[in-house]
């Protein structure tokens, strides 16, 4: 982020040598019995090979030990630069993973140029290069008081072993992936999803559920239930009153609150061939302006009240729906005017530049994810799905889709009741809810509300999809507590832009010293991998950057190409197209995977996944606003709250809540603000997010 005000800088720091290598822990932080000494012999012909190689470049043998111990570690490593301890003496290394071993041993060769043998180095744990007496070359590692996971000690001296004896021209190349064999097995069983997917574009299923079932319930409402023939009716009338582009699909922006019309304006804008944009009615004034003009709409679904009440653009055609809608029968065939790689919705999120981007779906990728999750979990007519996600949070997508192309229906809260768990237990019992699909606070909420009136959840609920944000490790157990026998409880995840979900982990007994729930495994039709900065797969427990792909990846972003090249990339090796999540995560042996996080500066709030430099972007627009800093701290329940931190001191907090109030959603708006004098700053000039005042102890404004 950088401030629209200069701020003072503090005084270059010296350079300083970076930190040790940080090596995985396992999940329960204790080293399982075994031995923590390993060693390997590195026979006497290929430890001759060796030395020629050397020789021929000029560099001892002990400093190209001391560049494959180096690779070796830079491989199970958090971060590729660190610090080995070289009998004593600080030894820095660069073991960039684009550069090849040759250029690392040249790089260790001129900070410690004549290492002899044997050669002692420390990472932690402690190795040893030392001559045997059959001419050849014994390798000792030791871990003595280290917790590390099992088996990779042993992966360690056999990935180091094979290293010694590369061919000299693999020297001067990038290495390769460094999984061990059976590492790489597991990889590719668990990433093998492949399965075929029916020719359908998104709304098809419906239509059909419509002339098979007309009359059973679709979506059910605290005001009234609609049928699949009324739903049907009120999509025909949707699709009717919309412009017909045939060169692309036009963009209907869906402006509604909860109810009935949202399933009709999905549906009957997918049914005219146009991709919908959900637009949540309660923006402010500016942004709502901004996404209609950006998504370029053709025109809005929404209702009289709405129509009379917000501020629409001039010009923009509107479709308004009521209950007159639901008369009659609809088409009840349609021609087909788009193909399953054609663009499907819009959903926009949060962007670090200050302007969300709209995350681009086909049909394909979305039909993907529900035909998967339908088919994994059985749902069918007699489940009830409870609808509470917001249109434009994609677990929506879902809510609606889902249980609509199976003959299911979806029940829907009312307006108001987003953080209402009395009302959402009461709905639950009534119109006996089977499906529950939401982010983890949600379900926290009732959990707690029923726990603290000492009632029971719904007997009739049978499946709990969590998923968006961290799931707290009791929360299960919590769940099953006060459920029927037999509930599933389910733990997913993904992102927008690769179609609402492209992994999911059953939750079953948990233990309590688990840091978290694992992230799971892929979907059908989808993979993940966990890459380095040269796209590299990580080895088991080490952490990297997850990306995913398979059908789900989304188009890209609309009409923002830079971003789209930014965050979508086509790996140079294997030919596939991934989304470079920005998440951190680690596959642990048994092919699950982990989450781990996020290092950049974006966050989830309530399940939305937010930009912390758009909001700092809002802030600093404030003509009183100097510099800005807008960090998430954990709130009760595993939660995250936002506050902002802004200079100068006399900056009047209660302005700045009304600032971002007409520019930003009401998730974004920070729930505390602190003004200080100055922010804190590295050494280098750098905002120092870890020396800000802890949120209560500058006063909350």
């Amino acid at each position: 982020m950088t401030p629209t005000a200069p701020i003072p800088r503090a005084p270059e720091a010296t350079s300083t040598a970076p930190a040790p290598p940080q090596l995985p822990c396992p999940r329960d932080a204790t080293r399982p019995d075994g031995d923590c000494t390993v060693t390997r012999r590195l026979p006497a012909d290929a430890w001759c090979a060796l030395l020629a190689r050397a020789a021929a470049h000029d560099l001892p043998a002990p400093v190209v030990l001391a560049a494959a111990f180096a690779r070796t570690v830079a491989d199970w490593s958090k971060e590729p630069r660190f610090t080995l301890d070289a009998d004593g003496v600080p030894l820095p290394v660069d073991a960039d993973p684009h550069r090849g071993l040759l250029d690392c041993a040249r790089a260790l060769g001129s900070a410690r140029p004549r290492p002899e043998l044997p050669l002692r180095l420390r990472a932690g744990l402690r190795y040893e290069a030392a001559a045997d007496a059959a001419g050849g070359l014994l390798l000792t590692w030791d871990a003595a008081g280290l917790a590390l996971p099992e088996g990779l000690l042993e992966d360690l001296a056999d990935t180091h072993l094979l290293l010694l004896q590369q061919p000299a021209e693999a020297w001067q190349e990038a290495p390769g992936d460094p999984l061990p064999a059976r590492q790489q097995l597991v990889r590719e069983q668990v990433n093998s999803t492949g399965a075929p997917l029916a020719d359908d574009l998104l709304h098809e299923p419906f239509w059909r559920r419509a002339e098979l079932t007309p009359d059973a319930p679709a979506v059910i409402t605290a005001a009234r239930t609609v049928s699949y023939r009324e739903l049907r009716a009120a999509a025909t009338r949707v699709a009717e009153q919309l412009p017909d582009h045939r060169a692309r699909p036009a963009m209907v922006a869906v402006v509604l609150d909860k109810g009935w019309e949202q399933a009709a304006a999905v549906l009957g804008t997918l049914a005219a061939g146009a991709a919908y944009v959900p637009i949540a009615p309660d923006l402010p004034a500016e942004r709502f302006h901004h996404l209609l003009a950006h998504a370029q709409a053709a025109a809005a679904v929404t209702t009289a009240q709405l129509a009379r009440t917000l501020p629409w653009p001039d010009g923009l055609p509107l479709i308004v729906l009521d209950e007159s809608d639901l008369a009659g029968e609809g088409e009840r065939a349609l021609p087909r005017r788009r193909g399953q790689r054609d663009l499907a919705y819009v959903i926009y999120t949060s962007g670090s530049t200050g302007r969300p981007k709209g995350v681009m779906i086909d049909h394909r990728g979305a039909l993907n994810t529900i035909t998967d999750i339908n088919r994994r979990f059985a749902i069918g007519p007699t489940d009830r799905v409870f609808a509470l996600s917001a249109l434009s949070f994609d677990l929506s997508v879902y809510d609606i889709l889902g249980p609509l192309s199976v003959g299911g229906a979806l029940v829907m809260p009312g307006l108001g009741s987003s953080r209402a768990p009395w009302e959402w237990a009461g709905m639950l019992a009534e119109h006996r809810v089977t499906v529950w699909n939401t982010v983890p606070a949600l379900m926290e909420l009732l959990v707690e509300y029923t726990a603290c009136r000492q009632q029971r959840l719904a007997g009739s609920l049978r499946l709990v999809l969590m998923s968006g944000d961290w799931i707290p490790v009791s929360l299960p157990d919590r769940i099953r507590a006060l459920a029927a026998p037999g509930i599933e409880v389910i733990g997913a995840g993904g992102a927008t832009e690769a179609s609402i979900w492209s992994n999911c982990y059953p939750i079953g007994e948990v233990d309590p010293a688990w840091p978290s729930i694992p992230y799971g495994r892929p979907l059908t039709n989808q993979h993940f991998e966990v890459l380095d900065s040269a796209l590299r797969r990580r080895p088991d427990w080490v952490p990297g950057e997850l990306h995913i792909g398979g059908h789900g990846v989304a188009m890209g972003y609309w009409r923002d190409e830079e971003r789209t090249k930014a965050s979508f990339l086509t790996h140079p090796r294997t030919g596939e197209r991934l989304y470079r999540t920005g998440d951190l995560g680690r596959y642990l042996p048994d092919g699950n995977l982990e989450f781990l996080g996020r290092e950049d500066f974006q966050v989830k709030i309530h399940g939305f996944r937010v930009e912390l430099g758009e909001i700092e972007a809002a802030v600093l627009a404030h003509e009183q606003v100097a510099a800005a800093v807008v960090t998430a701290v954990d709130a009760p329940g595993g939660a995250k709250r936002l506050v902002a931190y802004v200079t100068p001191a006399h900056t009047a907090p209660g302005e700045l809540r009304e600032h971002l109030a007409a520019k930003l959603p009401a998730y974004l708006v920070p729930d505390q603000f602190v003004a200080l004098d100055a922010l804190p700053l590295t050494a280098n000039g750098k905002v120092d997010r870890t020396a800000l005042p802890v949120p209560g102890a500058a006063g909350r404004r």
